[in-house]
């Protein structure tokens, strides 16, 4: 199933990992976040300039005003998914190889 249909069956479901995964990571000092926000730039032209402004403001914005925000003028029959995808294999398989702690 490509994550167009994913999305569409789960609405909410992909702008909601967004939303999260950057929370979580802006928790950790950002490196993380960084390497997202490059990442998702690449998905479409429109989004980096979207991008920009999103980190350009200095108030907390709500999970729905953020996605609204960040797609704004993105067409999703256009948007290119591979590099979040690639983004996420990369650091899940970061976690997969990385060895539990033992307590």
């Amino acid at each position: 199933m490509g994550l167009a249909k994913f999305e569409a069956s789960h609405p909410g479901f992909v702008t909601s990992l967004l939303f999260h995964l950057i929370s979580e990571s802006q928790a950790l000092g950002g490196s993380l976040l960084d390497e997202f926000w490059q990442s998702l730039g690449k998905c479409h032209p429109r989004l980096e300039k979207n991008i920009c402004k999103l980190s350009a403001s200095p108030e907390l914005i709500s999970e729905d005003d953020v996605c609204s925000m960040l797609f704004k003028g993105v067409p999703v029959a256009k948007f290119n998914y591979a590099p979040i995808v690639y983004l996420a294999g990369e650091y899940f398989g970061l976690l997969l190889r990385k060895p539990a702690s033992s307590e």
